[in-house]
């Protein structure tokens, strides 16, 4: 199982499931692999948001003191 996961592992929420598996594990791995990305997107956001805030911050912190 490990080596389909890192097959998969670039793939994010377009991950296959396997066939064979019943219904309520494969309904319960899609939504798990569907939060999974959101989670991990907010996270990228949140950072990049954070990022161009301090980026803000220090570029008029730095024209303030420039024109002192």
């Amino acid at each position: 199982m490990p080596t389909r996961r890192c097959k998969q592992r670039q793939r994010l929420a377009g991950i296959v499931i396997p066939d064979g598996l019943a219904e309520p594990v494969a309904s319960a791995l899609k939504l798990v692999i569907g939060q999974s990305f959101v989670a991990g997107f907010r996270w990228v956001m949140l950072l990049s948001a954070g990022l161009a805030l301090l980026s803000a911050w220090l570029l008029i912190g730095n024209q303030a003191a420039a024109r002192t």
